[in-house]
């Protein structure tokens, strides 16, 4: 009887991966576009600042560096909350803290940044089309990658059941032991969700898994 139950909340957990999925677009579009935008502003600002002294220029590159962080982390801040409804705390520190994280885990997507700034196709649709693929895939990685980062920000006076770190969202099937990362937005309205291993519902409580 119990394996009724899992089967007919499959498909809940297969649209609430989908929901996922466009939430991860939707929150990293303006992610992208403003990482995009300001690797365009400094590198051509850097090139015309190259011929001054060498103090200006590491003064110019701090200057951009700092105001990037705080904005691309307070940007992170709202959208976490406008499409996760999250809260992150909103301070000066959180911000800058986000933006750091994020731009740390953003070095590791680099190369997409690039291939759009210095592949060019023959043609203006090949280009668009290049452009256009590469800010969907952007979009998903950096929507992945502001949410998690957000998630380690959570003010404390956040709800108690919305957990602050990766590490505490991680949890172990009391059936088959396998492991693997949840949140509240991934849960059924009984507050619990199937193993994605061996399809068995269980609940999931801030102390972790168990079996109902």
């Amino acid at each position: 009887m119990k394996a009724n139950k899992n089967d007919a909340k499959s498909p809940q957990k297969q649209n609430q991966e989908t929901n996922s999925i466009v939430k991860y677009f939707l929150h990293g579009i303006p992610l992208a576009a403003v990482s995009l935008v300001f690797m365009y502003i400094f590198s051509f600002s850097l090139v015309l600042t190259m011929h001054n002294d060498i103090s200006e220029v590491i003064g110019f590159v701090l200057i951009i560096g700092g105001a990037y962080l705080v904005i691309i982390g307070g940007l992170n801040n709202v959208v976490t909350g406008m499409v996760w409804e999250i809260e992150p705390s909103s301070n000066i520190g959180s911000f800058l803290g986000q933006g750091f994280l994020f731009t740390l885990l953003l070095s590791l997507v680099d190369p997409f940044l690039y291939f759009i700034l210095f592949t060019f196709a023959a043609t203006l649709i090949l280009d668009a089309i290049l452009i256009l693929v590469t800010f969907v895939i952007l979009s998903l990685i950096l929507g992945y990658i502001g949410r998690n980062v957000a998630a380690e920000f959570v003010s404390t006076n956040y709800k108690s059941h919305e957990l602050s770190s990766v590490h505490d969202r991680q949890v172990t099937c009391p059936y088959c032991g396998a492991r693997w990362i949840t949140g509240p937005s991934e849960l059924d309205s009984a507050g619990g969700t199937p193993c994605p291993k061996c399809r068995k519902w269980i609940q999931i409580a801030d102390a972790g898994a168990s079996i109902s």
